[in-house]
């Protein structure tokens, strides 16, 4: 999550990525500036020119980063065995009289491809989410706590606050609602409503102009200020721990605040 996956780069490596690449941001703010504020529109649009991409993109574990698994046909994504761990998984419900382990049918959405460990998400409200505390070793499959505070449910486990920004694409912050699940096309390449209309102004066979207008509407270029703003420990203005309105080609600093890994 958020909080904590995030810690796997130094300090050290987070500046290097920003001095690294100040003067190509600077050069794409001006490529890549554009007449209206670009909108997300969402993976399934990408994926109607780009198909080859989005096919192979859709099973990556950036993709998978977060699957929706609230469907009984989709809980085969959910790799936990529930056979174990109970006394790992004991949670106290809203609402419920004693505290039990969480099963797969508590289970909204499943956080992580599972490369080393996935985490899961209880819906609380209608759209409101927790993460549980507890999570499961891929590795060694067992489960293990997923300590985020001394109480749970309490804000420290709480999804839209604390991780969706980095596990979704499209994420509005200040609505606590997202439009992809996962981390897709448009997280590395930023909002394409631009793109996609000067595509569909050009038609099936665009002029050189209008090719490097599609291309100018969106950014292209690997920018590792993109990988910084959920691989770095930091917060925003607001207080949250991930940059809340930054998009691919603006400065990361300018949204973001970096802090050392030790710090409360």
């Amino acid at each position: 999550m958020n909080r904590s996956h995030i810690r796997s780069l130094t300090v050290l490596g987070c500046a290097l990525i920003l001095a690294g690449i100040g003067i190509l941001a600077l050069g794409n703010r001006v490529v890549y500036a554009q007449d209206n504020t670009p909108e997300y529109v969402g993976a399934d649009e990408c994926a109607s020119c780009h198909r080859g991409l989005s096919r192979d993109h859709s099973e990556s574990n950036h993709a998978l980063a977060l699957q929706d698994v609230s469907r009984s046909r989709d809980k085969e994504l959910i790799l936990g065995d529930f056979e174990q761990g109970e006394d790992v998984r004991q949670v106290q419900f809203p609402g419920e009289d004693a505290p039990r382990a969480f099963t797969a049918d508590d289970i909204a959405y499943a956080v992580g491809s599972g490369v080393h460990a996935q985490r899961y998400l209880y819906e609380v409200d209608r759209d409101e989410y927790m993460v549980l505390p507890a999570e499961w070793n891929v590795a060694e499959q067992k489960w293990e706590p997923y300590t985020l505070g001394d109480e749970w449910p309490s804000q420290s486990y709480d999804w839209e606050d604390n991780c969706a920004y980095c596990h979704t694409s499209g994420f509005d912050a200040e609505r606590g609602r997202w439009l992809d699940n996962g981390v897709q096309c448009e997280s590395c390449h930023g909002p394409a409503s631009n793109h996609v209309e000067a595509a569909d102004d050009a038609g099936r066979n665009p002029s050189d102009e209008e090719l490097a207008a599609i291309r100018s509407a969106i950014y292209r270029s690997a920018d590792p200020q993109v990988c910084g703003a959920c691989h770095s420990r930091g917060e925003s203005p607001d207080g949250h721990p991930y940059p809340v309105g930054y998009t691919p080609g603006a400065t990361l600093s300018d949204f973001y605040t970096l802090v050392p890994n030790d710090s409360a």
